[in-house]
């Protein structure tokens, strides 16, 4: 019995031998406030799209392409630096001495700084790439709630192509606007003069139309100067829309809000820890037909 005894305690012994012996695993840090702030993103973005267990397990491989883009540019950046390194330090020092860089010096900086745009705008359209790889595993419904790039970029078209009427706008707001601080004999002394400036950035003053935007804009100054301040105050976040509608001028535009913004959408494809959240993200089931 006491042999018995002593063998199992000898055993004991060694088993607890061993795993003293071993390395205990580190403790994952904890995330840190920014990845807290950007884990709740992701989580948001997965909830609003409201994703289905099927499709995580076919977003995930996606992501996994993206964290590759993102190392393969990241390597190509430092191999950037460390090759122009040199040149960076010698630019600095000039500059500090109140000395012009060698132009050697110059020119490689030049050359890095165009390197270096070049790598991250070419991993930004592989990764919208791939967010459009996703965007493909998503249903019509879900798709409904995603701001995508096409939205985006079609309305920045047309804003490419309104920005002359939509600074004419503006500056016909902000004069109208000011005027309404003038004391009566100058109002009356300066409305035409300024109806006629106005005017005449909307139509050319040799077009028979001008006379009727001249008498237009008239009725835009007195209008806003006839009203109270507290319904300047209510009406001053329409003005430029009513401006621009009274003068038959495109108004400005703004990309359709949706529940999931580009911006949250591309940090949820590029982000490292997505992959990980996926893992035990709570997913809707999977649909036996599609809609």
């Amino acid at each position: 019995m006491t042999r018995a005894l002593l063998a199992v305690c000898l055993l004991v012994s060694l088993a607890a031998g061993v795993c003293w012996g071993q390395p205990a695993e580190p403790a994952a840090p904890p995330p840190t406030p920014i990845q807290l702030i950007d884990d709740a993103r992701v989580l948001y973005v997965a909830r609003e799209m409201r994703l289905r267990a099927d499709q995580v397990a076919a977003i995930i491989p996606l992501l996994n392409q993206a964290q590759e883009l993102i190392k393969q540019r990241d390597a190509a950046l430092d191999d950037i630096w460390a090759k122009n390194e040199t040149s960076f330090v010698d630019m600095n020092r000039a500059l500090l001495a109140g000395q012009a860089p060698a132009q050697s010096a110059l020119s490689n900086v030049n050359r890095a700084a165009a390197a270096h745009d070049d790598v991250r705008a070419k991993c930004d359209r592989d990764l919208e790439q791939i967010g459009a790889q996703v965007l493909q595993l998503l249903d019509k419904q879900q798709i409904a709630g995603v701001q995508t790039l096409r939205e985006i970029r079609a309305v920045e078209q047309v804003q490419q192509r309104n920005a002359g009427a939509v600074a004419v706008v503006a500056d016909i707001e902000r004069q109208a606007s000011g005027m309404r601080q003038l004391l009566p004999d100058e109002y009356d002394a300066l409305r035409v003069a300024m109806a006629l400036r106005l005017a005449s950035a909307v139509v050319d003053p040799s077009q028979r139309a001008f006379n009727n935007t001249v008498a237009t804009m008239l009725r835009i100054l007195d209008s806003v100067r006839r009203l109270t301040d507290a319904q300047f105050a209510q009406a001053q976040p329409l003005l430029r829309a009513s401006i621009a509608r009274q003068l038959g001028l495109p108004q400005d535009v703004v990309a359709p809000g949706r529940p999931v913004s580009f911006d949250d959408f591309m940090t949820f494809v590029s982000y490292d820890r997505t992959a990980m959240l996926l893992g035990s993200f709570k997913a809707d089931p999977a649909m036996e037909v599609v809609p």
